[in-house]
């Protein structure tokens, strides 16, 4: 994790030295399911995400390679980029078995790379979202270390089974929304519609959702950065986010694309194992609120995560929640 994030920062600052950026902004971001106000705390499922964002705009055209193909959203499109390094984990529910149950999430790790561009037409009122993703998941991602060390920093107890956790492999992904605004009254409410799709060797997946914004805000297409700063000295709004999910595939969970799952969990696999082949749509809900002051802005959510995992005959499967917490500084 700490060669990715010193690469990142690398890239902030050859970034902010010669690309004539216009807009800066970094986000450190935590989600965690120990952040909970409306279910109980736990370590189970998706358990935590440590994320390092750095967004940016130009003004001309990028001439990184990669940026040309990503698609844009018009001639009034505000172009926003973003390099990220990202490490997340899955664990089943009790971490303090030295044998984790078969029928459970299994221990995953993933730590990764991405470089994004979010494309905002403030004319036309609507957006795409691009962002290509490497990185590796196993005990390559460091998952189990950053795990461990928490808990005993916090004095939680020590998760027993990252032994067990699935095999090293590589995650190549591109994932990519777009988003448009259904209603706007008197720049205090917005409701917007959008979906996404995701495609290669971490996740396989399509949604859609609606994002309902209230509160005093500045217009979301204008622009990533603008959500969390600018033209308002002062911004405090509140959101919601009803989605419905279909989840083809999750590499943390089903196991690698091409490697599967350790020999830990492939050992009864057909048997005690839910099996995952058989998702059908599910339902998913954030909540949160979001407050800026001048160039400082933190948001605050609950994540309501449908279950990843099908029920079986050993155990059923339920929503689970995740809440996150994300401060943004930009200039």
């Amino acid at each position: 994790m700490k060669k990715i994030l010193n690469v990142l920062l690398f890239i902030i600052f050859v970034s902010a030295n010669t690309t004539k950026a216009q807009n800066h902004m970094i986000r450190a971001y935590e989600d965690n399911d120990l952040l909970n106000v409306i279910s109980e705390a736990s370590d189970d499922a998706y358990t935590n995400g440590l994320r390092l964002d750095y967004y940016y705009t130009k003004d001309h055209k990028s001439r990184f390679f990669l940026d040309r193909w990503l698609p844009k959203a018009g001639k009034d499109a505000v172009n926003t980029f973003g390099w990220s390094a990202m490490q997340l984990m899955f664990t089943p529910e009790y971490i303090t078995k030295t044998q984790p149950d078969l029928d459970d999430y299994p221990y995953a790790g993933a730590l990764f790379a991405t470089h994004s561009l979010h494309s905002s037409n403030p004319v036309k009122k609507y957006n795409l979202q691009s962002e290509l993703l490497v990185g590796v998941m196993g005990p390559a991602s460091m998952a189990d270390k950053t795990q461990i060390l928490v808990h005993r920093i916090i004095g939680n107890d020590r998760p027993m089974g990252w032994q067990y956790q699935l095999p090293n492999a590589a995650l190549v992904n591109f994932n990519f929304a777009a988003e448009k605004m259904l209603f706007q009254h008197r720049g205090w409410l917005e409701i917007i519609g959008g979906g996404t799709g995701t495609l290669g060797t971490m996740t396989d997946g399509l949604s859609a959702y609606s994002t309902i914004r209230i509160g005093k805000m500045n217009p979301y297409f204008d622009g990533a950065i603008g959500q969390f700063s600018g033209k308002k000295q002062f911004q405090l709004y509140f959101f919601m986010r009803p989605e419905v999910r279909w989840l083809g595939y999750n590499a943390l969970v089903d196991g690698a694309a091409f490697r599967g799952k350790s020999a830990y969990y492939n050992a009864t696999d057909g048997i005690e194992t839910a099996s995952n082949a058989n998702r059908g749509v599910e339902g998913n809900l954030g909540l949160g609120a979001v407050l800026t002051w001048k160039n400082i802005g933190v948001s605050f959510s609950q994540n309501i995560i449908a279950p990843m995992l099908q029920n079986n005959d050993l155990r059923t499967f339920h929503h689970h929640t995740v809440g996150n917490i994300s401060v943004y500084v930009s200039w």
